[in-house]
Parts: C-alpha cells; sequence; structure tokens
C-alpha cells in the first residue's frame, strides 16, 4: 500500500516578474534549519599519465535543503551546448549544493572553475534502441534506456557525494530548471533527522506515467531502499521494454518506498503545462537548444538573456 500526500499551490503569473504563494502539504512534516556546509564538486583532472578526480569548492552559499543533483550527456550534440551553457553561468544544476555530469564519452570538458576544468564522469556505453508502444510490453516510443540508466545510479553510488545531501536530482539538459525553487517545493518535506524514503510524482494528467523524466526527485532514503533492494525490481520487474522514468516509479513503488504528488513541480506539456514566466514551477521542459533554453530562463527570472561566449 502506497501512501500519497497531495500537495497544493497557487500561483499568480503577471509578467516575467511573478507572486508565489508556497505549497501547502498536507502531511504533518518539520521544515529543515540553516547550518553551514561546504560545498564542494568532483571534478576529473587530465595529467601527462592519469586521470584522476579530485574536490573543488565552486562559488555558492550552502543551502538547505541541500540537493545533489545530476544529469547525462551524449559525448557531442545539442546536450553536450546546453551542459556547456549551464556550466558557464551556474544555472541549472550548477545551482545545487553539488552536482555531477555523466557521460558514455568520458571526461569531457564543460568549463573551467577557479584553475580547474570541469569534466564529466564516465559511464559504460550500452546499446540502445527505440520502444514502439504498438509492441506488447514497451511502454514508450521513446529510448528505451533503463539499461543505462542502471549504471548511472551505479556511479552515483560509488561516487558517493549523495549521502551528504537531502534530495538527489536528476534534470535532463534540456529541462530548465532553478534549484532554488525546488528547494521551497521539498522544504516542508524535510525533516531536522532525517526525511522519509519517499520520491516526488510530477505528472498527474497522463494516466500512464506519474514520474517524468525530466526531473526526478528522490530523498536520499529512497535512494538507499532502492540500492538495498534494486535486485528485486532487475529481477521481478519487466523492465526491458520500459524508459527509465517509468521504471523508477514502478521500481520504488515495487519496493514499497511512498510518493509525494506535486503536479505545479515541472511545466510540459501532456502534463502540467506552465508558461515559462510562470514564478512557482521549478522546471520547464523541453527547450532542446541553447538559444531557447535561455529565452525561458530570462521569462521565468525576469533578467536579461545572458551573453555566451
Amino acid at each position: 500500500t502506497t501512501t500519497t500526500s497531495t500537495m497544493t499551490t497557487t500561483t499568480t503569473t503577471t509578467t516575467a516578474t511573478t507572486t508565489t504563494t508556497p505549497t501547502t502539504i498536507t502531511t504533518t512534516t518539520t521544515t529543515a534549519t540553516t547550518a553551514t556546509t561546504t560545498t564542494t564538486t568532483t571534478i576529473a583532472t587530465t595529467t601527462a599519465t592519469s586521470t584522476t578526480s579530485t574536490a573543488i569548492t565552486l562559488p555558492q552559499t550552502p543551502k538547505l535543503p541541500s540537493l545533489f543533483c545530476f544529469a547525462l550527456v551524449m559525448p557531442q550534440g545539442p546536450e553536450l551546448a546546453l551542459i556547456k551553457s549551464h556550466f558557464m553561468r551556474r544555472a541549472g544544476i550548477f545551482g545545487c549544493n553539488d552536482q555531477v555530469v555523466f557521460s558514455s564519452g568520458g571526461h569531457i570538458a564543460l568549463g573551467v572553475a577557479g584553475n580547474t576544468t570541469f569534466h564529466t564522469l564516465p559511464v559504460p556505453k550500452v546499446v540502445m534502441t527505440k520502444g514502439n508502444v504498438a509492441i506488447p510490453g514497451q511502454t514508450t516510443n521513446s529510448w528505451l534506456n533503463t539499461k543505462l540508466f542502471m549504471k548511472v545510479f551505479e556511479a552515483i553510488l560509488h561516487d558517493g557525494r549523495l549521502w551528504m545531501h537531502d534530495w538527489v536530482v536528476k534534470v535532463d539538459a534540456d529541462a530548465v530548471f532553478f534549484p532554488d525553487r525546488l528547494r521551497k517545493h521539498v522544504a516542508p518535506l524535510t525533516g531536522h533527522n532525517g526525511t522519509d524514503a519517499m520520491y516526488v510524482r510530477n505528472c498527474g494528467k497522463n494516466p500512464y506515467i506519474h514520474l517524468m523524466g525530466a526531473i526526478e526527485v528522490f530523498s536520499k532514503q529512497a535512494l538507499q531502499t532502492y540500492f538495498d533492494n534494486k535486485w528485486k525490481c532487475e529481477s521481478q520487474l519487466l523492465w526491458q521494454g520500459w524508459g527509465e522514468d517509468y521504471y523508477m516509479e514502478h521500481c520504488l513503488d515495487h519496493l514499497g518506498v511512498r510518493y509525494v504528488d506535486d503536479y505545479k513541480l515541472l511545466g510540459q506539456s501532456g502534463c502540467e503545462f506552465a508558461p515559462c514566466s510562470n514564478g512557482w514551477f521549478a522546471a520547464f521542459h523541453p527547450f532542446k537548444d541553447v538559444n531557447s533554453w535561455w529565452q525561458c530562463w530570462s521569462l521565468s527570472t525576469g533578467q536579461n538573456q545572458p551573453q555566451l561566449v
């Protein structure tokens, strides 16, 4: 039996500058208090003889609830250009307390932080095909990428930094994402002594899937349950014809992890559409090229679109 907490929000939108009313959640929760922490980002530093990982501090103020954010990008193409532009302006996942970008292309330079270069971290290459919902057992016409993201979550576990944070957030590169807004959404769910195992469902209008992969929000306790018991999902669910978001929703449900519905988290056609000018939604999707991504960012923040060079 899965317990659902209903999240209700009220948003007033005028221009690019918006007035928002914080979320109300029907469950009783405790909000985390402020603490001083050290924010680090893992990079790969390449020398003439070897490749190693080290940590650098990005110039950002530690904030609570703390977010560990990650993205997976292809080694070439629009995703790579998008994530490089985010790094340049410390936008998207680079506004989280800590972050990592994975790629099957190995250690790809995204930009310079201080006097050190920030690189992607490698994940194994996985052969993928596109699904076809006309075929029994296949639930998407997009990529059947569950196996690849199993490898990504293994890499996150190996990396280990997720345990230092309250929430783990997967964000697609083409999602315009605002970490500070997400903190407002999850703050009422974040307890002083640790957050319960839970994940956030973000799509209420699609009857087949309620966790859309553009942004996936998990408490670290939910991922602890996943890592301890993922063998049950891998062996007991018929996941080979699924996309990774459909898999994670059904796997966590299978393991008894509870969910919270927040249908004002992601603005996406087919779920809860919201214009970029909305100041409460934490992500908008999809914006697949650098110019349209930053146009949405500008509309949502009321700031001029930055010049990216």
